[in-house]
């Protein structure tokens, strides 16, 4: 999830967050290389995710740094301390983004300026006690040209409330599944009816156009 590879002799380390797209802010605290210690800060907004990298103790380190970014998403604009590294090129992302090297002595911002971008949250089921298990589960989901597809699993003739990041991102229409909430954070709620079935448990493709 964090990817932190350090590497001591080299006075050097990678860093490759992987975090569930529902979170907005996390720190970590106190990552080690040599005898040198860290703090990592992300806080991430609709348009905007930042990388705050705060050096504690020991001597400098360079940071090769690639966050992971959700499918579909486009980098804008990179931004260094306020003062623009790079600006993208309209190419959609696929998963990790680039790499950016730097040497951190004491403090780095980076701002990401994006648009675009989806991403499934996990489901969690909440069960009360003597509930049996309604199975749902997210098989795969895939992107492409403006089109998200999910596929769902879950007790035959039920129904399901499931949570994507859409981030800036408008639904133009959606199949196989209706539209409950769409917040100011770009989280939309969609509820899915599993189909009645033979088996216990059947599958279904919700698919959503932006």
């Amino acid at each position: 999830m964090i990817g932190w590879q350090p590497r001591a002799l080299e006075r050097e380390a990678i860093l490759t967050p992987r975090f569930p797209l529902h979170w907005d802010t996390l720190r970590v605290n106190n990552l080690r290389m040599g005898n040198s210690l860290l703090d990592f800060i992300m806080t991430r907004k609709k348009t905007r995710t930042s990388y705050r990298f705060i050096l504690k103790k020991g001597q400098p380190i360079k940071l090769h740094f690639a966050p992971e970014s959700p499918a579909g998403m486009v980098i804008r604009q990179i931004l260094m301390d306020n003062k623009p590294i790079f600006s993208g090129d309209g190419k959609q992302s696929s998963g990790c983004g680039d790499t950016l090297h730097f040497v951190l002595s004491k403090e780095k911002i980076l701002e990401y300026e994006h648009q675009a971008g989806i991403g499934v949250i996990p489901y969690i089921s909440r069960p009360l006690p003597e509930d049996s298990s309604a199975g749902y589960r997210i098989i795969a989901d895939t992107w492409h040209e403006n089109q998200y597809t999910l596929e769902l699993e879950g007790a035959s003739d039920t129904f399901a409330d499931f949570v994507i990041h859409i981030f800036d991102q408008q639904v133009h229409s959606i199949e196989n599944a209706e539209i409950l909430s769409l917040d100011d954070k770009g989280l939309l709620k969609i509820r899915v009816r599993f189909p009645a079935a033979r088996e216990k448990y059947s599958k279904t493709s919700v698919r959503i156009f932006l």
